[in-house]
């Protein structure tokens, strides 16, 4: 029985130690990656915002990011957060049109990839990848493949 009661209160006490351990907030996930940096207002660099505007600002500070786009009419708003329980970043969104996103964010090689699937107003399905690579301090390159093989650069400078 001591046994039991012994070996109980150390899966409790290593429980808790995994947890602690687990409990990184995105923001110290951010800071650690070198990507607390995103936050803020990106435009792109060709039209200074006219076309795309992006802004990452604190919802609730170190927890959930909130994301707000326009690109010309398409307007959105997501949410970037940290599921506690299995380490991993997550996305969720809608637009202007009625479009829906949810989607998950990976590291590759430095880079932030944003790997989504997506549902249209009209009801389409699809997923979509974008890689985001930091520059400098006030550059962003964010790379979208295309059907073709190809890809699509677009620079954002902070504004």
């Amino acid at each position: 029985m001591k046994t039991i009661k012994t070996s109980f209160w150390m899966l409790l006490l290593m429980g808790g130690i995994c947890s602690s351990a687990m409990a990184e907030n995105l923001g110290d996930m951010l800071r650690e990656a070198g990507w607390g940096k995103m936050i803020g207002t990106w435009v792109d660099a060709d039209t200074k915002g006219e076309n795309i505007q992006i802004r990452y600002a604190w919802k609730y500070k170190n927890h959930a990011i909130q994301v707000t786009s326009k690109m010309g009419e398409l307007q959105s708003t997501s949410l970037i957060g940290l599921n506690a329980k299995t380490g991993e970043v997550f996305l969720t969104g809608v637009n202007n049109r009625g479009g829906a996103s949810i989607g998950k964010w990976v590291e590759e090689d430095g880079d932030a990839v944003l790997e989504a699937a997506f549902v249209s107003e009209s009801g389409e399905e699809g997923s979509m990848r974008f890689r985001h690579h930091l520059k400098d301090d006030d550059t962003m390159i964010v790379i979208v493949p295309r059907e073709n093989g190809e890809e699509m650069k677009i620079t954002l400078v902070r504004k």
